[in-house]
């Protein structure tokens, strides 16, 4: 199995384009550590298998897509802006390029859902015998390109609100969630779904945006609206859900820029903050937004798919502040068309992030608050 990421010289003097050595000084303020790395061809997804490991999609060869397991390097107490090389844990193929990609953490497992197969397929990571990721197990359904949620061991994954299945990865069996309280609803398209719990499942409506959170044990279901309804029968949105990991927010952002936040435990209906992110008119509809809320520190989420690069939010008393905007990846301005596809918070470092860009740039940074680019 080859490796293909480099390692950006961090030296400005390196650099061959001028607007680079400019941006390159002025970030010296804004990041703790900062270390970009350059691959072959874009790495579509991302998640950490590991604390210290993380799991990339990246080169699609044939029918199969390439599937790394890198080892993140050490933090450099000398220099926070000294390049260290990533190192290949194990590696393997996918059966088809990936539709999404779900790590499920220290247990050396990971799941996907890939272009045209049904159900999803779950994979084994190397081990001290094997670098090779191989596929162990699938859970068959009539899915097709199933959208997917993980926690612990459980796997959730369905298509429409009337299509949610949940698995677990040690148990070959397969369940079905059918609200019994709403038997008559119509049955709806989902564009993005999440769990936080053994006992919860939310799912955002691809038309309207609209949340429902589903309580596994009951089977009641209780639904917020995410967007005015001026907006909410746009037919090009798109949106993203995310989940405190120990708050009691959920998130879901639209590829219009508007974020809307709500209470888990369903004392309202109506979200506790709204934020309009400034959306870029040359990446609008290049990209899916993606929310997500930082794993150590509730207050903080971020943005992407909106605009070119990584907007970060810090929640207040009654409002969301934007505290910082990466623009790392679109840092040349000789480099046109170049925009985040996706990014990642680290889940043992607070305020540090992984990026990835439709050029193959793939950057580690922990910014510090309130350094707006």
């Amino acid at each position: 199995m080859e490796f293909y990421a480099r390692s950006v010289p961090p030296d400005p003097i390196m650099f061959e384009d001028n607007d680079d050595d400019d941006w390159y000084y002025d970030s010296i303020v804004r990041f703790q550590q900062l270390q970009m790395f350059d691959f072959d061809s874009p790495v579509t997804h991302v998640d950490f298998s590991e604390n210290d490991q993380i799991c990339i999609a990246g080169k699609i060869r044939g029918d199969r897509q390439e599937v790394q397991e890198l080892s993140l390097p050490e933090k450099n107490s000398s220099s926070a802006f000294e390049s260290h090389d990533l190192k290949m844990k194990t590696g393997g193929f996918s059966t088809k390029p990936i539709f999404q990609m779900k790590c499920l953490k220290n247990q050396r497992k990971m799941v996907l859902s890939e272009n045209t197969l049904k159900g999803v397929s779950v994979y084994q990571l190397g081990c001290e015998k094997s670098d090779d990721i191989k596929k162990l197990c699938e859970f068959a359904s009539e899915i097709t390109n199933p959208l997917l949620a993980v926690f612990d061991k459980r796997i959730v994954f369905g298509s429409s609100s009337n299509e949610i299945h949940v698995a677990n990865a040690e148990v070959n069996k397969v369940d079905l969630i059918v609200p019994s309280n709403c038997p008559q609803e119509r049955e709806t398209e989902i564009a993005d779904l999440c769990t936080w719990s053994d006992n919860f499942v939310g799912y955002c409506e691809s038309q309207t945006g609209k949340v429902t959170l589903i309580d596994c044990r009951s089977l009641e279901r209780k639904s917020f609206s995410s967007l005015p309804s001026k907006l909410a029968d746009s037919v090009n949105a798109r949106f993203s859900l995310s989940v405190q990991e120990n708050g009691n927010l959920i998130g879901v952002l639209s590829s219009g820029g508007h974020v809307s936040l709500f209470d888990l435990r369903g004392a309202s209906d109506s979200p506790l903050y709204k934020v309009e992110v400034c959306p870029d008119s040359s990446s609008e509809g290049k990209e899916l937004p993606l929310i997500l809320f930082s794993p150590l520190q509730d207050r903080f989420f971020s943005v992407s798919g909106v605009s070119v690069g990584v907007s970060v939010y810090r929640l207040g008393e009654s409002d969301a502040k934007s505290v910082f905007c990466y623009d790392g990846h679109s840092r040349i301005k000789s480099k046109t068309n170049v925009h985040v596809i996706n990014h990642i918070w680290s889940p043992i470092n607070e305020n540090m992030l992984y990026s990835s860009a439709n050029d193959g740039s793939f950057h580690c940074w922990q910014f510090i608050e309130n350094k707006l680019a």
